[in-house]
């Protein structure tokens, strides 16, 4: 977990007196606004994708996972990794999209 992310992490757990270990910091994350998910990679047991999540004004990305059949990904053996826990800031993309419509 990045330094910048942990701070604000800490800062948050000790304002309402949890415990700052990073268990709790990592369910912090897990229980906030999820604002945006990435692309997916497929394994057999689980599916990992990036997922952003937005946590009193800062913006956390770090790698989850679902699973692909009965059991729960940790149940399958996938450990959660906080090494891949970092801020990240939203850039607008604008697209535009040509569709062909018939003609009246």
């Amino acid at each position: 977990m990045k330094d910048n992310v942990r701070a604000h992490l800490t800062a948050i757990a000790a304002r309402h007196d949890w415990s700052t270990e990073d268990d709790t910091l990592v369910e912090i994350l897990f229980e906030a606004n999820t604002v945006w998910f990435g692309d997916d990679e497929k394994h057999r047991w689980w599916i990992l994708f990036r997922r952003v999540v937005e946590v009193e004004g800062m913006f956390i990305a770090f790698t989850d996972c679902k699973n692909t059949g009965d059991n729960s990904p940790r149940d399958a053996g996938w450990e959660f990794d906080p090494s891949t826990i970092e801020e990240v800031k939203p850039r607008t993309r604008t697209v535009e999209i040509t569709e062909y419509v018939p003609v009246p």
